[in-house]
């Protein structure tokens, strides 16, 4: 699952996690980030690191091996993508470690979208199949309120996520990018 790891590797490394928001996740439109824009901000955001040309090809590195861009000497190029619904399932109960109601803007505003790039429709349709998997307990669209409400503790939900994963092992049929 790329996906589980490059976000913990954003959890983990708040550089990784800093560039995604501040420069990558801004860049989406434009479809790429120059190296020296990712150096630059690597540069002033750890000053007192004298290996800015290294941590900006190690997060280079870590988009291209992630599958979350695209890498060459001089650009990162990314787009929205696609995700699976396993890895989608265990980031968001990661992200909602306990049963309660939560709005979808917290899930299309948050990491999901910001660090993985993932497209918001596929998001909100990864809501309703979740419901479908029961691992969540109701997704509803009133009007402008929109939310979701989950069924469990991230520890209760995990046997059910790995039962997911092993129903849908690899990729879905629409994991990767859009075109």
């Amino acid at each position: 699952m790329p996906d589980v790891l490059f976000y913990l590797t954003c959890r983990t490394e708040k550089i990784v996690a800093q560039v995604a928001e501040s420069l990558v996740w801004p860049s989406l439109a434009e479809g790429s980030v120059p190296r020296t824009k990712v150096k630059e901000f690597v540069a002033e955001m750890l000053p007192e690191s004298k290996s800015a040309k290294q941590i900006t090809s190690a997060i280079f590195r870590t988009y291209e091996e992630f599958g979350i861009g695209k890498t060459n000497r001089t650009t990162l190029s990314v787009c929205p993508r696609f995700g699976t619904l396993p890895a989608f399932a265990y980031i968001l109960y990661l992200e909602f470690p306990e049963p309660g109601m939560y709005k979808f803007e917290r899930v299309l505003q948050g990491p999901m979208q910001k660090w993985l790039l993932w497209d918001q429709a596929w998001i909100v349709e990864q809501l309703y199949s979740l419901r479908q998997a029961r691992l969540l307990s109701k997704v509803s669209e009133i009007d402008s309120h929109r939310q979701f409400t989950t069924r469990f503790s991230l520890a209760e939900a995990m046997d059910r996520i790995v039962a997911l994963a092993e129903k849908n092992p690899g990729f879905s049929e629409k994991a990767g990018v859009l075109n």
